[in-house]
């Protein structure tokens, strides 16, 4: 056998990598429902079989299942329509805006498939996939070394799953804050997804606000997405020029616990992730508490609004940002 041959057959032969999925146990002090036994056993399932699917395919196939979403999903295209009717400034109907809502789509079946091959990649492959396009690494760095952990600032553009990640494989400890948004299969299914290399989620609560606290004091990096008022309980401010509510977690933890606030978007670029890191910023607590917080939303919509403004057909978001407008009865 020559020595080509002998390569060949290794590679061939080469035994497969762990698994970065997470155990799924049946302790009597971790019960669990049925519900999320379903979504933990789908999502492990078909991250095996995404894994040995060329990924040329699956992303041809995953663009197609975007495709399809748009043209069937009613509500969910009349939300993100409103959306990017919003951030371009054109009706929801113009064919500019249509052409990023399918975009839309497609961008968040293949983010889909990204979490699944995640698990199966080790965190050095997962860090060279990304390129870092603005900022530096620096930024965070000083951030954390300044020791009250780190706010990160995020939304729902391009690949945000992957940012965990990357920064874990960067060297820093990270956790997100996350909420349920959708149905509880489906956040189960993802969250299943999200603790691969053993990323640790907070479910925003009562509860969740503390521990997040805790975990600043900790020295972590502490991700929120901050595009959406999922609880209706954020701040008013003007956003792309008009008024909605925005959530206040990432300037009010800032104010409280003295974390530096730096916001980190990515978006997707073909198999490569373009991260790009803004100068970090913190919010001043006085005895103000409301003229603190006001100040520290003006920089955190700022952020948003520039990251959404460089790939408006990645922003994932499928909920209304703005409230819909009332129709004024006629006489």
């Amino acid at each position: 056998m020559t020595d080509h041959q002998e390569s060949r057959t290794e590679e061939v032969f080469r035994p497969l990598e762990r698994s970065g999925l997470p155990r799924i146990e049946f302790r009597r002090s971790q019960r669990r429902d049925a519900v999320f036994y379903l979504a933990a056993f789908s999502a492990a399932i078909l991250s095996w079989v995404v894994r040995f699917i060329p990924s040329g395919f699956v992303s041809f196939v995953a663009r197609r299942i975007g495709d399809l979403s748009y043209l069937v999903s009613k509500q969910w295209r009349a939300n993100v329509s409103s959306n990017i009717s919003h951030v371009l400034d054109e009706p929801e109907d113009s064919a500019r805006v249509q052409r990023t809502v399918r975009s839309i789509f497609q961008t968040n079946a293949l983010n889909l498939v990204s979490l699944l091959r995640t698990p199966h990649q080790s965190l050095d492959e997962l860090y060279e996939q990304t390129r870092l396009v603005h900022g530096d690494w620096g930024i965070l760095d000083d951030a954390v070394a300044e020791g009250n952990g780190v706010v990160l600032l995020t939304a729902h553009l391009g690949p945000f799953d992957t940012m965990g990640i990357t920064i874990s494989a960067h060297g820093d400890r990270f956790v997100a804050l996350t909420a349920k948004t959708t149905n509880r299969f489906v956040f189960e299914f993802m969250s299943f997804l999200r603790k691969a290399h053993r990323l640790e989620l907070i479910e925003a609560s009562s509860s969740g606000v503390r521990e997040a606290i805790q975990v600043l004091r900790g020295g972590y990096v502490l991700c929120l997405l901050s595009d959406r008022d999922f609880f209706l309980n954020g701040r008013q401010v003007s956003f792309f020029g008009e008024e909605t509510t925005l959530p206040i977690g990432a300037a009010r933890l800032s104010r409280e616990t003295g974390a530096a606030i730096v916001p980190m978007f990515t978006v997707r670029a073909g198999d490569t992730n373009l991260l790009m890191i803004e100068d970090a910023f913190h919010v001043e607590r006085t005895s103000d508490r409301n003229a603190d917080i006001a100040a520290g939303m003006v920089r955190v919509v700022d952020a948003i609004e520039t990251a959404i403004s460089i790939a408006p057909d990645q922003w994932v978001m499928f909920q209304r940002v703005w409230p819909e407008e009332a129709e004024i009865p006629t006489r």
